[in-house]
């Protein structure tokens, strides 16, 4: 992940990859970011689509780091840093997740769990709980409710 708006979440990738290939055929895609220690995750559904290389990787390539070029090889080949860098922009793909549904999980004891997900309605958000109640408000995920409790 290397940016997010209004819009949505922006990673970039190799044009040819795989990841490109799959998501030109089928625009659905979920982006997932789990944390095991602190067992919670965070779940985004949406669109995707290729966008325009924005500013901000103008500015991952500026420098002549491995972890801001690792996107620039192509899969399954180590990169040469060099070639990477003189590869430039015209090797980048930026692909743009307009999310649908985002939805934060997290864990408890004895298999416990709670959910809080948001979606979209045209430019709103609505949101919608599950599982476990006194678990989404004890850990400050439940959204604020006149009667203090999470729906």
């Amino acid at each position: 992940l290397k940016a997010y708006g209004r819009d949505g979440f922006v990673f970039f990738t190799a044009p040819d990859s795989l990841k490109v290939r799959q998501l030109d055929e089928n625009p659905h895609a979920s982006l997932l970011f789990f944390w095991p220690a602190s067992q919670r995750q965070v779940r985004i559904d949406g669109t995707a689509r290729r966008v325009a290389p924005s500013s901000l990787a103008r500015r991952c390539l500026g420098g002549a780091r491995q972890d801001a070029l690792s996107w620039v090889a192509p899969q399954g080949r180590l990169a040469d840093v060099r070639e990477a860098l003189a590869a430039g922009l015209r090797d980048v793909c930026s692909i743009l997740v307009t999310p649908r549904t985002v939805a934060f999980w997290q864990g408890g004891k004895n298999r416990r769990h709670a959910t809080l997900t948001y979606e979209r309605t045209g430019d709103d958000w609505g949101h919608r709980t599950s599982g476990s109640a006194d678990l989404l408000s004890t850990l400050g995920l439940a959204p604020d409710h006149p009667d203090g409790a999470a729906s």
